[in-house]
């Protein structure tokens, strides 16, 4: 088993040294190169290890910080984490593999947390799937103790260890009230019938949104938006690889400009060229995509997937309760389908893990309705 921790009271990784990235940029464009080839192999690496890594994400966790954490079978979350992904903000994109986890998330979250480097608490990223437990930072020494003390590298009896030390958040999901319009606005493919579609909306949670948007790189937010819809049908290398492509073609102007003034400068007032969406054709988008560098990222195929391998260890997900109610999931057999007895039966497929009927009943709640000849039904 793997253990990875911060020796830093505040962050577990806040992400990589991108000030350092843009003198490379500047000074040795090859030496860039292959900055964004090790970070991605280790990211890389981590999700593909066959040895069990534990994550504690204790603080902030942001960046490269989710690429080697987000990826691994256990992420453990607690009360001071804070994760996000907010490569928009300094004219890049999320990148260190989280297209694909980002595509895969319930509705059109992932799309919404990498446009807009939305920022969340601990609880928030256990009940999304980004953190497979919950933890008490007060126990973090006893959980870490347990594991280190144990001779075998079962993942069950990892899962098991983690799991007594783990529980359920009173706090609900911080943006439950919002998942309607996220669903609603953010399910098109372009930023333009995003943008259209939260002011049509109109309410305080679409405003914001739309001011947050405004600040962030036109580029990056149609690249964004493009890569995470693509990765959906990509095997994990295949999302890096497309990454490490789009990476070598933001070393231009944006990047260097949004790292620049809201990290070195702190001015906070990036000049970004193009400086709107309107000015970024989708021709100038397929640019980034359609190219292969003369060095492309090497990384080994036969160790990939297209969904991760360690799903039970978090919380259900969408797809899994719809599946579930589909018929979808052979593991279910005949069973009958009421709302009791879908949260019975992940109840026992989690083995009563702390969250999974909070979890599983708000999906019901929003996604389901019952017929008029009693049956439940899952809606669009």
């Amino acid at each position: 088993m793997v253990l990875l921790k911060s020796s830093a009271a505040k962050a577990f990784c806040a992400g990589g040294d991108v000030r350092e990235l843009i003198g490379m940029i500047k000074e040795n464009p090859a030496k860039a190169r292959e900055y964004f080839r090790m970070e991605y192999g280790l990211d890389y690496a981590v999700a593909t290890s066959k040895t069990p890594i534990v994550a504690l994400m204790n603080g902030i966790t942001m960046g490269g910080g989710c690429g080697i954490s987000v990826h691994a079978p256990f992420r453990v979350a607690t009360e001071t984490t804070l994760m996000a992904m907010p490569e928009t903000r300094i004219g890049l994109f999320p990148d260190v593999g989280s297209t694909f986890f980002l595509s895969r998330m319930d509705g059109e979250l992932g799309v919404y947390l990498g446009l807009t480097g939305d920022r969340l608490k601990g609880e928030d990223a256990f009940h999304i799937g980004l953190a497979t437990h919950y933890v008490p930072s007060s126990q973090l020494p006893s959980l870490e103790r347990d594991l280190c003390e144990l001779d075998t590298p079962d993942s069950e009896v990892i899962n098991q260890v983690i799991q007594e030390y783990s529980e359920e958040s009173e706090q609900p999901f911080s943006l439950d009230h919002a998942r309607p319009v996220i669903d609603k606005c953010f399910r098109y493919d372009t930023m333009e019938e995003i943008i259209q579609a939260l002011t049509d909306v109109g309410d305080e949670f679409s405003k914001q949104t739309l001011e947050t948007l405004g600040q962030m790189s036109p580029t990056s937010l149609k690249i964004t938006l493009k890569s995470i819809r693509a990765a959906r049908t990509l095997s994990i290398a295949d999302a890096f690889k497309m990454e490490y492509k789009l990476a070598l073609k933001c070393l231009g102007h944006d990047f260097p400009e949004g790292v620049t003034k809201q990290l070195v400068t702190k001015t906070r007032d990036p000049q970004w060229k193009p400086a709107t969406l309107a000015e970024v054709p989708l021709a100038e988008v397929e640019k980034y995509f359609n190219w292969e560098p003369s060095e492309p990222l090497e990384i080994p195929d036969e160790l990939t997937y297209m969904e991760y391998p360690h799903l039970k260890n978090a919380l259900p997900s969408e797809r899994e309760v719809q599946h579930l109610l589909s018929g979808e999931n052979p593991d279910a057999g005949s069973m009958q389908l009421d709302r009791a007895a879908i949260m019975t039966w992940f109840e026992t497929d989690r083995m009563e893990k702390p969250g999974v009927t909070k979890k599983v009943l708000e999906i019901l709640s929003r996604k389901t309705a019952v017929t008029a000849e009693g049956q439940l039904k899952w809606t669009p």
